[in-house]
């Protein structure tokens, strides 16, 4: 089967092709322009709509993913968050409620689900993938009220950096490169590469477990 009718057949791929697109073209945008001030929150909208998608099957929860992601698009590559903070704010919690909400249809879809195929692959992926994102939104947000909670400082790929060290964190790898400097920061860097470990040790340890007793049973 091609790699398109995969994306078109199961919506765990169609969710995780949307995430690599977004990794693929971020080290290249420049979000001092006016087309990469909006790619960004686009390209998140995206993960978001392909993720409502994919755990919910409800109409009225594509039609709040779709409103919030529009809202958000227009919010966040509009303005800054020092000119509206208010509205900045309230716009990335809803679009930030709704990431960890697809996160938590993921899991328990992926712990609760009986048919064993490869797609569960792509799902843990994405939902991994998804919980860098939702870290890096905290960092984003975090930036906004003080520059100095990372040891560097963010230029004009600001989200470029800030998605980088969210993913090294999830692995805990820990180059030394970028490190938080505040308390708030370490807190969520902390609460970040608990979450992957749990993650990691849980829900893929449970796919594994099911791939491993179906190919038994054959």
């Amino acid at each position: 089967m091609s790699l398109v009718g995969a994306i078109r057949r199961d919506k765990y791929y169609l969710l995780l092709f949307t995430q690599l697109l977004f990794f693929g073209v971020l080290p290249i945008i420049n979000t001092e322009t006016t087309f990469g001030s909006y790619l960004i929150p686009l390209l998140l909208a995206l993960i978001l709509i392909a993720g409502i998608n994919a755990v919910v099957a409800k109409v009225h929860y594509a039609w709040l993913a779709i409103i919030t992601s529009i809202v958000f698009v227009l919010t966040v590559g509009a303005t800054t968050f020092r000119t509206f903070p208010l509205l900045t704010l309230i716009t990335f919690l809803l679009f930030v409620g709704l990431y960890i909400y697809v996160i938590y249809k993921i899991i328990v879809a992926l712990l609760t689900t009986k048919e064993v195929k490869a797609s569960l692959i792509a799902g843990a992926l994405s939902g991994y993938l998804m919980i860098g994102v939702i870290l890096s939104f905290f960092f984003l947000m975090l930036d906004a009220f003080d520059p100095h909670a990372l040891s560097v400082s963010l230029d004009k790929n600001s989200y470029a950096q800030i998605i980088y060290f969210s993913l090294i964190t999830l692995t805990t790898i820990g180059y030394g490169d970028i490190v938080p400097v505040n308390q708030i920061a370490q807190i969520f860097s902390a609460f970040g590469a608990i979450a992957s470990q749990f993650y990691l040790a849980v829900v893929v340890a449970v796919i594994v477990g099911k791939m491993m007793n179906k190919n038994a049973r054959k």
